[in-house]
């Protein structure tokens, strides 16, 4: 699970172009908040972690992951609204899968 969540920030952080500083910061900046609720969103919905996780991981409380959760579903229900961040979305879900799978790839060679 460490690696998933590993390769969740590496590649959020890197789609938005920010730094982990940056996204664990406590600015408001839509680029660092875009990028935690995608990160919620993957952590939770993908990956199976609570809310109350994703939130310690995130320096977050309950309240901000579980809103910024319906951010991204908001998003992904209303694509004709929201097509630029659905796109987002499923390419940053695409890179972590691939990655995933080419390291589980590399474990069963050797």
């Amino acid at each position: 699970m460490a690696q998933r969540i590993g390769i969740t920030i590496c590649v959020v952080c890197s789609y938005y172009d920010i730094t982990t500083e940056q996204l664990f910061s406590a600015s408001h900046k839509w680029q660092y908040a875009d990028a935690r609720a995608v990160i919620c969103y993957i952590l939770h919905e993908k990956w199976s972690m609570s809310i109350t996780a994703v939130g310690t991981l995130l320096h977050r409380n309950h309240s901000s992951v579980t809103c910024a959760i319906r951010k991204i579903k908001t998003w992904i229900d209303n694509p004709k609204i929201f097509s630029k961040e659905v796109k987002i979305v499923d390419a940053i879900i695409e890179s972590i899968d691939s990655m995933i799978e080419e390291i589980q790839q590399k474990r069963h060679r050797t």
